[in-house]
């Protein structure tokens, strides 16, 4: 699968691929490279949000953190 002009307009993006920013990283899903905040920063964002629905994926979010820090051997 390859980006084109049809995908993702000017607006969409500035700069094509995306410049790394603090606190991403970038997957790859079967070629296609997409930038996605680090876990620990989506949940800073989250909380600051403060909506309800945010506030909602808190706990999950915040369990696989925990999952992923364990698997790694660190604890929280």
């Amino acid at each position: 699968m390859s980006w084109s002009a049809a995908a993702w307009s000017a607006s969409s993006w500035a700069v094509w691929p995306p410049l790394p920013l603090p606190h991403t990283i970038v997957l790859d899903f079967g070629g296609v490279s997409l930038p996605v905040l680090e876990l620990s920063e989506l949940i800073r964002v989250e909380e600051r949000a403060g909506r309800p629905k945010d506030l909602a994926a808190l706990p999950v979010l915040r369990a696989t953190w925990a999952e992923a820090e364990r698997r790694r051997g660190r604890t929280t």
